[in-house]
């Protein structure tokens, strides 16, 4: 893994130097030590996250006036480009035809800098694990890692995107390929960028294919064979070259179906709150090891409390905010004390499930009438006959034909943000042409993800660990789009096919357990109990942002209530959160924040 940064100029006369405040502030991803390229109208940098990758011809790449700068890891079943570092391969295969690059399988993000052709492409897979933005200034082209660092080294001012802020306190991603900064762009995932002086086309890469039919299996058994062969395979191909692997383990079904598949080949890596029974699940994670031979490294978390450092680090690209990043900066933190560079996650295992209202509508299209008799009558042994007439499968469907598809906006939502997200420009539709299961194949590639995903390498790099994500692994993909949704909510049991895959494979006592505890109680003593200085600080300074986006009385009124509901803290997180990124930006960019 690395973080790249290009500064290009198709007219030859326009100066390429690097800023060197946007490669200080890329710097602390690159603790492994960086690289410095330039060439004939462009200058590059590349900051490498790992020791390992010193491999010749793994992050740059270069030959008769053509260099790649690279980010990532190739799958090592691409036979594009012959053998080598990823970078030289990716160089083969551009010199062979601009068609062969779209043939590339793996996680990664690149860029090619082609001086005879003054033109340079970018390019990011399907899953966009690894970000990249790009802006142009005048007759420059700029790319980075960060939208920040980008928009730095084409000499562009920074300036929230109101669009996308809105968009954050909507809870959406921002629009397009917009990002939180006017003026830049995100490489979209799956898409090869050919930028030159007279514009940018884009083509796609190979994505997971939609599939044409529902998979038929004999029975739930085959089922869960077949989906534990996939989620295997994923776990194996990511653990295929790590060192001291580990696994960010919860006590959840999605992390432990992982610890299931890699059983001691990691060391897991987790927290517990013993002051905090109702959201500890330490016990869950032990059990969970002591079942799969995982080696157990649990730490006491009770002292991290959400905004419990109020200089804690700020993602500099994005206003959204992860509550207990505290916890998660510190279970990163005794990985790589334990030589851990790779660590397998559960993140994004939620994605793969079908919503509960899909079951009804898969069955019948799917045209399987015994299955749907016996699932009827599974549901009225189980809940009742009237549990038919509240079930989500036919009422959900029937709302989406009276109403618009895109839910409304949350009512805390201001006028003008609201404006402002009614004239931005629609994202692209991740369903494409898939007949089956839009909605899921939405959900796993769609944008949201796909940011969330990058946005944690900012911080997995600075401590030098990747985060390897299986449920986002094109098999796992493959499998899971072109399964009956009915079979992963059999008789209303939420991921049942999961559930029945991991007999045997974990403990009775998480097998069965609902969903994992909440963390709500540990953020509300927090927010409004030891960090409420802190955050009524934040929220009620006289410069405070977030009335230019949410409704005065609806934030006044969630911050006042004795009797908060969830809806309340998270308008609350998403302000406090807003607020922090650009008063952290403001210590250095003063046309972002505070008069103090």
């Amino acid at each position: 893994m690395a973080v790249v940064a290009v500064r290009f100029a198709p007219a030859a006369t326009a100066d390429t130097a690097l800023d060197a405040r946007a490669i200080a502030a890329l710097a602390p991803r690159a603790p492994a030590g960086d690289l410095r390229v330039a060439g004939a109208g462009w200058s590059g940098w590349i900051g490498r996250t790992f020791l390992r990758e010193r491999v010749e011809g793994q992050l740059l790449a270069a030959a008769e006036g053509v260099a790649v700068l690279f980010d990532g890891r190739l799958d090592p079943a691409c036979n594009v480009g012959g053998a080598g570092g990823d970078a030289a391969r990716v160089l083969a295969a551009f010199r062979a035809g601009e068609e062969n690059l779209l043939a590339l399988a793996g996680v990664f993000a690149f860029a090619i800098v082609d001086e005879r052709r003054r033109c340079v492409w970018l390019g990011r897979d399907a899953t966009g694990q690894r970000p990249l933005w790009w802006t142009r200034h005048g007759h420059v082209v700029a790319a980075a890692s960060e939208a920040h660092a980008a928009l730095r080294l084409a000499g562009r001012t920074l300036r929230e995107n109101e669009a996308a802020v809105a968009a954050h306190f909507a809870l959406r991603p921002p629009p397009g390929a917009a990002g939180w900064f006017a003026d830049v762009e995100e490489v979209v995932p799956g898409s090869l960028l050919r930028i030159d002086a007279v514009g940018a086309r884009a083509r796609d890469f190979a994505t997971p294919e939609s599939p044409r039919a529902w998979l038929r299996l004999p029975d739930d058994d085959a089922y869960a064979d077949a989906w534990h062969a996939a989620l295997a395979s994923a776990v194996d191909a990511a653990l295929g070259d790590a060192r001291a692997p580990g696994i960010s383990l919860s006590g959840g079904l999605d992390s432990g179906a992982l610890a299931a598949c890699a059983r001691d080949r990691v060391a897991a890596y987790s927290w517990s709150l013993p002051n905090w029974p109702q959201c500890d699940e330490g016990a869950h994670v032990r059990a969970i090891c002591a079942h799969t031979g995982a080696t157990p490294h649990v730490f006491d978390g009770d002292a991290l409390l959400p905004l419990g450092d109020a200089d804690a680090p700020v993602h500099p690209d994005a206003p959204s905010a992860n509550a207990f990043r505290a916890l998660k900066q510190q279970q990163l933190a005794l990985a790589r004390s334990n030589g851990c560079q790779e660590m397998l996650s559960g993140n994004y295992g939620d994605h793969v499930y079908p919503e509960a209202d899909a079951w009804l509508a898969g069955l019948l299209r799917s045209r399987r009438g015994t299955v749907l008799g016996n699932e009827l009558r599974g549901r009225i042994r189980q809940f009742g006959v009237r549990s038919l007439w509240r079930d989500q499968g036919w009422r959900a469907p029937l709302r989406r034909m009276l109403r618009p598809v895109q839910s409304p906006p949350p009512a805390w939502l201001g006028d003008r943000a609201r404006e402002a997200l009614a004239a931005a420009p629609p994202s692209t539709d991740a369903a494409g042409d898939s007949r089956i299961n839009r909605r899921l194949r939405r959900a796993v590639l769609g944008r949201s993800a796909a940011l969330d995903a990058s946005l944690d390498t900012f911080w997995s790099d600075r401590h030098g660990i990747e985060l390897r994500y299986p449920y986002r692994d094109p098999r796992v993909l493959a499998f899971v789009l072109a399964l009956p949704p009915d079979v992963q909510w059999r008789h209303g049991q939420e991921k049942a096919l999961t559930r029945r895959m991991l007999v045997g494979r974990l403990p009775e006592g998480v097998r069965q357990r609902p969903k994992s505890g909440s963390l709500l109680p540990f953020f509300r003593a927090a927010l409004r109990g030891r960090s409420r200085p802190k955050a009524e600080a934040l929220l009620f300074a006289p410069d405070a942002r977030w009335p230019a986006y949410v409704r005065r009385e609806a934030l006044e009124g969630a911050w006042n209530t004795t009797s908060p509901v969830e809806a309340d803290d998270l308008l609350l997180w998403q302000a406090v959160s807003h607020e922090r990124w650009w008063r952290a930006l403001a210590r250095e960019w003063p046309m972002l924040g505070s008069k103090t």
